[in-house]
């Protein structure tokens, strides 16, 4: 990653080849959108937070397309942990489903042999989904972490904001008590004809009331090398963080206080996680086809997890 010069934003660089699922784990424990539109900002964007850093990987991370199988997830004890090395190219991980286009394939993983791919598709979801009801209240105190990368050149638009979602949760709204997604993972590429993007936390109703986000500032775009999201949510605290390459995005951060569940809405249990890549206004814009990305390493914990 470096630094560029348009209107003096520092940039994430993002990209993508073939890659492969591997076997999840969901354990007590420890273990091994539908919104057309963009969302409606809940409040003003803020300075971004400290840039994340050049290009490196974390210290002591994996190496990337390692000869051999890293399972990343033994010897862990996690309440949640995809490597994707036990699974079979073309399937999808035991205890998941799969909607769309999206299977574990071989070539471009971050460690090991295998990652998640998300299939090239103009919209909609290509994401694998189960089931967080076993973890409990363990899911209300959460820390998550995905590895990605996304195939460049990557779509962006001079007419549409493309909103896509990494990593949503289904559950009930601890304010309304009606369905909601909450979304910690989520992508919004600008409409100014630039191939930047910004980070953001959307929660969407399944109800008819408006879904609602919070946005950091247009300081990232996609590059060629796997990247490290980290997300926390509390339902205690009705407060949400978010990392890239282990580096928090201040942007973005919501800290309500207990019982504050405006603009928040995180609840104390979840139904479900899907993990991949939905996007609501279609990406074949400007020749391209649409987005297509992979995913490694995902994992769920009450404490932070981190990137290596």
């Amino acid at each position: 990653m470096r630094s560029t010069d348009r209107r003096s934003r520092g940039r994430l660089r993002l990209v993508g080849g073939a890659c492969a699922v591997a076997l999840a784990a969901l354990v007590p424990a420890g273990c091994s959108g539908s919104a057309a539109g963009a969302p409606t900002a809940a409040g003003s964007r803020s300075p971004a937070g400290p840039r994340p850093a050049t290009g490196s990987r974390p210290p002591g991370s994996p190496t990337v397309g390692a000869d051999g199988p890293v399972a990343s997830c033994a010897h862990r004890s996690l309440r949640l942990c995809l490597d994707f090395e036990g699974t079979a190219v073309g399937a999808v991980p035991v205890g998941w489903r799969a909607t769309g286009p999206v299977a574990v394939t071989a070539g471009q993983a971050r460690e090991g042999r295998h990652a998640l791919e998300v299939g090239l598709i103009a919209r909609g979801p290509r994401i694998i989904t189960t089931s967080l009801t076993g973890l409990g209240a363990a899911a209300g105190e959460q820390w998550g972490r995905i590895w990605f990368k996304v195939r460049v050149p990557a779509p962006y638009s001079a007419t549409q904001i493309l909103h896509s979602t990494m990593v949503a949760e289904r559950a009930v709204s601890p304010l309304h008590g009606d369905p909601i997604e909450v979304r910690p993972v989520g992508i919004e590429g600008g409409h100014d004809g630039q191939p930047d993007f910004q980070f953001l936390y959307n929660v969407q109703p399944g109800s008819k009331r408006r879904e609602f986000a919070t946005l950091s500032p247009f300081d990232w775009s996609y590059d060629s090398a796997w990247h490290c999201a980290e997300w926390q949510l509390s339902s205690g605290q009705q407060s949400y963080r978010f990392f890239i390459d282990g580096r928090e995005v201040t942007s973005i951060r919501l800290d309500n206080g207990p019982g504050s569940f405006a603009g928040t809405e995180i609840p104390a249990t979840y139904r479900s996680i899907s993990i991949g890549w939905t996007n609501y206004r279609t990406a074949a814009v400007n020749g391209f086809a649409g987005f297509q990305a992979w995913i490694d390493d995902v994992a769920l914990n009450t404490s932070r997890i981190g990137c290596g």
